[in-house]
């Protein structure tokens, strides 16, 4: 399946929703694409970033996407990252 064709399925499932199936996708399944604008934290660090308000702009977030496009799930990862507090240690 598609990114987008899993998503449909899982959110098929009982209490999985959208943002659910993207990060099932995202951790579990390690896609490569995965743009999750429902996600708070992509959100902050999009405004952060970009010196955008919060939330920022439907249209800049897509923008982003096409920018990002095929390795959107890295670029969300570093995305959040770049708001977390303290570095993570792994």
């Amino acid at each position: 399946m598609n990114d987008e064709e899993a998503i449909n399925y899982l959110s098929q499932l009982r209490q999985i929703g959208r943002w659910s199936a993207e990060m099932i996708l995202l951790f579990t399944y390690n896609r490569s694409n995965i743009w999750p604008v429902q996600d708070i934290g992509l959100l902050r660090a999009i405004s952060k970033n970009y010196n955008k308000h919060y939330p920022p702009p439907e249209k800049f977030v897509k923008f982003l996407k096409k920018k990002f496009s095929p390795y959107c799930s890295v670029a969300t990862w570093y995305l959040w990252r770049s708001i977390d507090p303290v570095p993570i240690q792994y």
